[in-house]
């Protein structure tokens, strides 16, 4: 599953790179986050940040920067796209990245109304770590496309 940047820039290692030079690469065994920013504060950072370096201890990954400083590049992340609200991805295999993604929240009328649900049967390798699993978020997409689920 091929995940790209929808705005103008990027965050690779600890520079930002207009989005025409992201290569799109296999992230599976990489470990990732995905946080909600409203405007321009990215919603429970730290916990966020936490979470990702436990991830990446869990799966003996070594992030190379601080949180402090992965902190400021998705502040200038956010200021360099000119984006108040969205969802940030961000990732770490054997470089760090961070982008904003394509994001869905339910409308006014989905929560009077409610929605499509269903169950995917899968596991992940180690449960307290948020790696990529390329094929169980493809079953994923496949199940919320072929349902019509939320």
């Amino acid at each position: 599953m091929t995940v790209l940047p929808i705005h103008n820039f990027f965050v690779f290692n600890d520079e930002i790179k207009p989005a025409e030079l992201f290569v799109a690469g296999e992230n599976e065994g990489g470990i990732y986050e995905v946080l909600r920013v409203v405007n321009g504060i990215p919603l429970f950072l730290e916990d966020h940040l936490e979470r990702f370096f436990y991830s990446a201890l869990l799966a003996g990954k070594t992030i190379q920067f601080s949180e402090t400083q992965i902190s400021t590049f998705l502040k200038n992340l956010i200021d360099k796209n000119k984006v108040s609200e969205g969802n940030v991805l961000i990732s770490c295999k054997l470089n760090l990245k961070a982008f904003f993604i394509s994001h869905n929240y339910p409308t006014p009328e989905m929560y009077r109304d409610g929605v499509n649900c269903g169950i995917l049967k899968a596991e992940r390798e180690n449960p307290n770590a948020k790696i990529f699993q390329t094929t169980v978020r493809q079953r994923a997409d496949q199940m919320l496309a072929e349902n019509g689920f939320y």
